[in-house]
């Protein structure tokens, strides 16, 4: 990560990240088919891609070329109930660590913290259990388990998939 701006110094309040890991932490979201103004932006975007691993990429590709398959699964491994448990659990465990807070209980703070741990982890492996083998990730999932990008690409990233194969790029 790049924090040194040449305009505003070391000590600038915006951290930059650089664009390659930016675009490539990306890769594995798999927006579903695109319309040709936004395949030709991916193209632009996602030239260095390795093609076998951009999600994105082969999007764009097969708006061009009808032949290309893009390997994205949008079946999920985990049942609707299960995955509504594990995001109502994470929701009430937030919600009594907010209390707690708010009522400045210590004891119930450390109780519901320690339930939040507990809540975030179970979620985080139910994502990992539901996601397909290949690691790319649906919209649709990332709504049902309540995920923000960043978080999804890192349990991917982390527990999926290993670095080398999710941050590839053609030279």
């Amino acid at each position: 990560m790049d924090v040194m701006d040449s305009a505003t110094g070391p000590f600038s309040p915006t951290v930059h990240v650089s664009v390659d890991h930016a675009l490539l932490a990306c890769c594995i979201f798999d927006p579903g088919p695109v319309g040709q103004a936004m395949a030709t932006m991916i193209l632009d975007l996602h030239a260095r891609c390795t093609f076998a691993e951009c999600v994105l990429r082969q999007r764009a590709q097969q708006l061009d070329d009808p032949s290309v398959i893009v390997a994205s699964d949008d079946k999920c491994a985990v049942s609707d109930a299960e995955i509504a448990d594990a995001v109502a659990t994470v929701s009430v465990a937030k919600s009594l660590v907010r209390s707690a807070v708010a009522q400045q209980d210590q004891d119930a703070l450390i109780s519901a913290t320690a339930m939040l741990v507990e809540a975030l982890h179970a979620r985080t492996m139910l994502f990992a259990r539901a996601c397909p083998a290949r690691g790319w990730i649906t919209t649709s999932m990332l709504h049902r388990f309540r995920l923000p990008p960043v978080e999804a690409e890192q349990i991917v990233r982390t527990l999926m998939r290993p670095r080398s194969v999710a941050h590839s790029t053609a030279t």
